[in-house]
């Protein structure tokens, strides 16, 4: 494979620098615990979470080559799935060519286009449908896909799908799906065919085939945006939402992996936020994220983190009690991947109910931000204090015993950023006797003296202002340490 391939292939892969840990099992990355890509998915595990060498057609491997767990096993449940559903259509090829009058050498050569024209204009329907299940038969030998591809077959195809039969259309779903194995056919299958044969397929009630197609589907979306939108502006999402009830979750559980793959990836297509945002998929989503296996809650997690740039997610979101969901990811340490999203999902509901994003310590997940290495996340993390400051900066919330001990903790913390904004709540929470007596029974005066020697001046003059308000007509006694504080200043 030339170098030139290579780095095509590796655009999708997650950069090295925003991965510290393994995303399957969270260890750190070391000189002996390497850091190695998946090159299915992209992302980046250690070399015992990725294991596995398959080849990936569909992006161009033919050779084996590291995958990790959970891409090797929703593998080789579609090769088992297209295995058992060729055995099931089994069709002996050669008979249906005799009856047809067709000669088989045509046919041995890869030529086959007779079939095609017995499929399109035969005057008897059963021989239309004989010849699609011959063709449908053929396409599960990869041998073969030249001769579908090469042979004009791809409109041929096209002008079949016209007729409106549905025997028909249900074996050229199969052939298009057989076909998608190659990559270098994929961006003229998708051209001139379409997605709707796949869709179909979603709706037949064997789970192989819905599989295969869920897998399908992901595969063309996977490999470029375009792509994935003209997937996403095609009636998937009417299909899945239908065929995918809340009822159906979480009885198959590679049918929920592929579900939610396909839903992560198009939620990163422009069209694909729009459309899926169309569908209200919240529901859906959170639903698949209490799935018991962790890469099928990276995916969901996932395309909710997409989807929250819109307003009536992040609504949606809070009212299903997802502020809560969030915040118990956050803190949970089964997956880093999934805490990640946590935080990052938080920051952006936190405006929506900025008295309930406090009361569930929603704060530690924006101090979870402001400690990534990564820099979006640190920017996130800083606009995000930054808005709730002004938000609730005058919001009785902050008056509750178990607020106060969170407040506490703010003060403590070793950001300034943090640390102001806690200041910034206690000055404008001192405005009556009453909130000064709650703040000094709650123990601000300690940690607050100690800021008034922060060596962050921003921090050191908000202390002061904040220390200044608490005192404010004699009613409250300073600690000692920030009398003499005072007294050598004046020196």
């Amino acid at each position: 494979m030339s170098s030139k391939n290579k780095d095509a292939l590796r655009m999708y892969w997650e950069p090295d620098n925003t991965r510290s840990r393994c995303v399957s099992c969270g260890s750190s990355f070391s000189m002996i615990r390497r850091r190695h890509h998946c090159r299915q998915c992209g992302e980046i595990f250690c070399a015992e979470c990725s294991p596995y060498k398959i080849p990936i057609k569909h992006l161009g491997y033919t050779k084996p080559v590291r995958v990790c767990k959970n891409c090797y096993d929703l593998e080789q449940e579609g090769i088992s799935a297209k295995a058992r559903l060729k055995d099931k259509l089994k069709t002996n090829v050669f008979e249906i060519v005799q009856s047809l009058n067709i000669n088989h050498t045509y046919i041995e050569n890869g030529d086959f286009s007779a079939l095609f024209d017995k499929a399109e204009n035969a005057k008897n329907k059963h021989d239309q449908v004989s010849a699609t299940k011959a063709l449908c038969f053929l396409s599960f030998e990869e041998k073969n896909h030249d001769g579908f591809i090469l042979r004009d077959g791809l409109h041929k195809i096209a002008r079949l799908l016209k007729l409106k039969k549905k025997k028909l259309r249900d074996n050229i779903g199969v052939i298009v799906l057989n076909l998608s194995m190659k990559k270098q056919y994929k961006e003229e299958i998708a051209k001139v065919v379409g997605f709707d044969p796949l869709i179909e397929l979603l709706e037949d009630p064997n789970p192989k085939l819905q599989l295969l197609s869920l897998i399908s589907l992901g595969d063309f979306a996977s490999l470029a945006p375009a792509i994935a939108d003209k997937v996403a502006t095609s009636k998937v999402f009417e299909t899945i939402f239908n065929k995918f009830p809340l009822s159906e979750i979480g009885h198959n559980d590679n049918l929920d992996r592929a579900l939610t793959r396909l839903l992560a990836i198009l939620s990163t297509a422009d069209n694909g936020k729009i459309e899926l945002k169309k569908k209200n998929p919240v529901a859906l989503l959170l639903q698949l994220l209490q799935d018991q296996h962790v890469d099928v809650r990276l995916y969901a997690i996932e395309a909710i983190h997409n989807l929250c740039d819109f307003e009536v997610v992040r609504i949606q979101l809070t009212k299903s009690n997802g502020m809560k969901i969030f915040i118990d990811i956050a803190t949970n340490q089964e997956s880093w991947k999934l805490a990640r999203y946590a935080c990052r999902i938080l920051a952006k509901l936190a405006l929506h109910a900025p008295e309930e994003f406090v009361t569930f310590r929603g704060m530690n997940a924006i101090m979870s931000l402001l400690k990534s290495k990564d820099t979006e996340d640190n920017t996130l993390g800083v606009s995000t204090m930054s808005s709730l400051c002004m938000a609730i900066e005058n919001v009785s919330t902050w008056m509750k015993p178990d607020i106060l001990q969170i407040l506490i903790e703010l003060l403590k913390s070793n950001f300034p950023l943090v640390q102001r904004y806690a200041l910034l709540v206690i000055a404008n929470t001192a405005c009556n006797d009453e909130n000064r007596i709650l703040l000094v029974c709650a123990g601000v005066l300690l940690p607050l003296t100690e800021l008034i020697n922060s060596t962050n001046e921003d921090v050191r003059m908000a202390a002061t202002t904040a220390r200044q308000l608490l005192s404010e007509n004699g009613n409250i006694t300073l600690p000692k340490a920030t009398r003499l504080e005072n007294s050598s200043n004046k020196v």
